[in-house]
């Protein structure tokens, strides 16, 4: 079989040539493209069998090849080479008559001759003139499994004949009624991952399936795959079991062989969502986004791996959460541009606030929520190692242990950055002030530290701070009240004297000057 290799990244079709020895396998690699335009050509020049075929290029982007050579009737075939966020182009291309797919982070060469493998016996047992081969091709390739099944999922399948066909085709066990889904994923993979080299990093996924098809081999009405990197998927039914008690008896029992075998043999633990039972193989596609749902409840509870969809309470309209927060992403943006960072903090903890209190959002929601957050302050530029640090939380308690030191820091660089513009004495005297606010302080205290007069340190605090020494002082003895606020075996009065205040009566009325609550409205609503 002649295959043309089109990818934009030279260290990809280098790898690609370099790493398998082809003719061992039968295969002829006849050239490379490093885009769509370019490839194209050479299709035409070399006529391949089949293109290793990358999603995103420039000139021509893989999809529009694709298009091209359908127009064309090209015979020529396809495996796309996908990253893991091209689950949407992946789809199309599939559509489009790609064979397969590759991810590129998991490719080894021992998967791509398998995969390869299977599709030359398939093109060599169709046994077709190049004409008829072009006129029949929508209706001889038949699917894998997993590609049968993502169509499943994804609500592709609309018609019984096919339906069966499928099962058929793929020596898939499915009934036709009682239909149901679990989807399910590593909790941690990160440290997981860590456990396997980069090159065999694709183990993980191959070893689960392979001891889940074990597992389950037996049991006939159940089928899973891969659906994407850390989400995988069971559909079963359960024909003979006319009890919802006992069809719900069973999810469970499977539910139970599918944690207690991966952490025998895998040593991991998985979070496990379960869809409701549904009448029809149209239905499977509910029955998905029912499990997925279940299992995004994870992400506000998650010491409860096994979620059930018909024990969630009603997922309620977002609508009036997410105009709450808009609300305070408007104060938000107010806090950067008056460079109010302490309440900027304030802010983004009331926030965490609503979403514990209304658990409704998704935790894609939450993350592209909170990615756009740190967007905000961008006045030293938004690293993108933060981005993927937030967007790796697999709970909102991870979500806010890692947002709160990445605005810790960044606020601290925001508050070096303006303080460079004070002169030597007002850097002491907030140095000296950040050092010694539990304490009592004074201005001739400070002046004295200083060796300046009191009124000189007044005048030139306020000029250049813009406000007077002793409101700053307060600033940083609320703010770091607000933190204690969290201790409950602390009394209000107690903290009040950590931060340097000697009447509790003055505490009060400075807290809730600078904030807007009593010191005990602010520790109930932090605390709910």
């Amino acid at each position: 079989m002649k295959i043309l290799i089109v990818d934009d990244e030279l260290l990809v079709r280098i790898g690609l040539k370099s790493s398998i020895n082809w003719d061992k396998h039968g295969f002829e690699i006849v050239g490379e493209a490093s885009n769509g335009q370019e490839a194209l050509e050479k299709i035409h020049q070399c006529k391949p069998d089949l293109l290793l075929l990358d999603i995103k290029m420039p000139v021509m982007d893989g999809i529009e090849l694709l298009k091209k050579l359908k127009e064309e009737r090209n015979p020529c075939r396809s495996v796309i080479l996908s990253s893991f966020d091209d689950l949407e182009h992946v789809k199309e291309a599939m559509k489009l008559g790609a064979l397969d797919y590759l991810h590129k982070p998991c490719m080894n060469p021992e998967g791509i001759i398998k995969v390869l493998t299977e599709i030359n016996k398939e093109l060599i047992n169709e046994k077709k003139d190049y004409k008829d081969y072009v006129h029949n091709i929508g209706n001889k390739r038949e699917d894998t499994a997993e590609s049968f099944l993502r169509k499943l999922v994804d609500g592709q399948l609309t018609d019984d004949a096919e339906f069966q066909r499928g099962l058929k085709e793929n020596h898939i066990g499915l009934g036709r009624s009682n239909f149901s889904c679990i989807v399910f994923s590593v909790i941690n993979l990160d440290k997981i991952e860590k456990r396997y080299s980069d090159e065999n990093k694709n183990l993980l996924c191959k070893s689960i399936l392979d001891i889940l098809g074990q597992v389950f081999l037996s049991e006939g009405e159940v089928v899973f795959f891969n659906y994407s990197k850390n989400l995988y998927t069971a559909v079963m039914t359960m024909e003979k079991i006319a009890s919802v008690k006992e069809i719900i008896d069973m999810q469970n029992r499977y539910v139970h062989l599918i944690a207690d075998s991966l952490k025998k043999f895998l040593d991991i633990d998985v979070g496990i969502g379960i869809s409701g039972i549904h009448q029809s193989f149209k239905r499977v596609k509910t029955a998905f986004e029912e499990a997925y749902k279940a299992l995004q409840r994870r992400f506000y509870h998650p010491a409860e791996k096994v979620i059930h969809y018909n024990t969630l309470t009603s997922f309620r309209d977002s609508r009036q959460l997410l105009n709450k927060i808009d609300e305070f992403v408007i104060k938000l943006k107010e806090n950067v541009s008056s460079h109010n960072y302490y309440q900027y903090k304030s802010n983004t903890e009331e926030i965490f606030k609503l979403l514990r209190e209304n658990p409704v959002l998704s935790s894609e929601e939450v993350i592209k929520l909170f990615n756009g957050i740190l967007f905000l302050l961008d006045e030293l530029g938004t690293c993108f190692e933060e981005m993927k640090l937030i967007s790796c939380c697999e709970t909102l308690e991870e979500l806010h242990d890692a947002f709160r030191k990445i605005i810790d820091q960044k606020l601290y660089n925001m508050e070096e950055n303006e303080y460079k513009n004070y002169s030597f004495i007002v850097k002491n005297i907030i140095s000296y002030i950040n050092r010694h606010y539990t304490e009592e302080l004074s201005l001739s205290m400070i002046a004295e530290h200083l060796n300046v007069s009191p009124n000189y340190i007044s005048r030139v605090f306020k000029e250049e701070v813009g406000k007077t020494l002793f409101n700053y002082v307060n600033e940083v003895r609320v703010e770091q009240a607000k933190k204690l606020m969290h201790k409950k075996e602390l009394k209000i009065y107690e903290i009040g004297e950590k931060v340097g205040f000697n009447s509790s009566v003055h505490f009060n009325i400075v807290f809730n000057k600078l904030t807007g609550y009593s010191p005990k409205q602010y520790r109930d609503r932090i605390l709910g």
